[in-house]
């Protein structure tokens, strides 16, 4: 009984959380800026572009692309960028905003489990501060599926996902440490990277640190046996 009464307050805070979350991707989808701004201090987009270094060749799909903003980047960097989102509210605010900075970019509704691309589309996937979803392995299985395989003389195709922040400052920082359990995967990297491991995908953890933040990435990248996909089309499309 006691344990069940030291759990209750983190319980609340997670349902709490979830709930404005749902909010901030529906009818409060218009607020999201903002709220990211603020708590973050300012600081969620310069975290929010740790992801860009690491992209790989120049076919690049985000996921979960909120209201466009890394997009919109991405945009402006390649010639192929595509984004897919479930929220019809993103896809408002997103449409919004690229119409503003004069840019068109595909973008699709469907879900993470079910990507209505070919296998090989893409050389780089970005999920930046993604929900639960990323763990889903039916996700992974689809990130591994639409990245591009090894060949013989390129590495295969690289998701990566900015995962979320250690900050003394940012009350994002600290709702995080609130929401964490001691038996999430949050505390401790080795299963949370098996998630990834067992949909083919060899990720590693990766810390950048601006000031006093550490921001947490995980770069995953697809992992075959070259052998067993030479034939397939896919292997046509070269990772740079």
């Amino acid at each position: 009984m006691a344990m069940l009464r030291h759990h209750r307050p983190r319980l609340f805070v997670q349902r709490l959380y979830l709930w404005a979350c749902e909010r901030l991707y529906r009818e409060l989808a218009w607020s999201y800026d903002s709220v990211s701004w603020l708590v973050s201090l300012g600081a969620w987009t310069r975290w929010r572009a740790t992801a860009l270094p690491h992209v790989r060749g120049d076919r690049i799909l985000e996921i979960g692309f909120g209201t466009g903003a890394l997009l919109a980047t991405l945009a402006e960097q390649y010639d192929f960028v595509v984004g897919l989102e479930l929220s019809s509210a993103m896809h408002m605010q997103s449409a919004r905003k690229l119409a503003r900075l004069g840019l068109a970019v595909p973008r699709l509704q469907a879900p993470t489990q079910q990507m209505p691309f070919v296998a090989g589309t893409f050389d780089t996937i970005i999920s930046t501060f993604p929900s639960n979803y990323i763990v889903n392995p039916a996700t992974l299985r689809e990130c591994e599926r639409v990245l591009c395989p090894p060949t013989a003389t390129q590495p295969g195709g690289r998701l990566v996902v900015v995962l979320g922040v250690s900050s003394p400052r940012s009350l994002w920082s600290l709702l995080m440490r609130t929401l964490a359990s001691p038996a999430s995967p949050t505390s401790d990297p080795d299963p949370l990277l098996a998630y990834f491991a067992a949909a083919g995908l060899r990720a590693t953890m990766v810390d950048e640190r601006q000031g006093k933040t550490i921001v947490h990435l995980i770069l995953a990248e697809v992992h075959r046996d070259i052998g067993n996909f030479a034939d397939e089309r896919a292997a046509e499309h070269t990772c740079l």
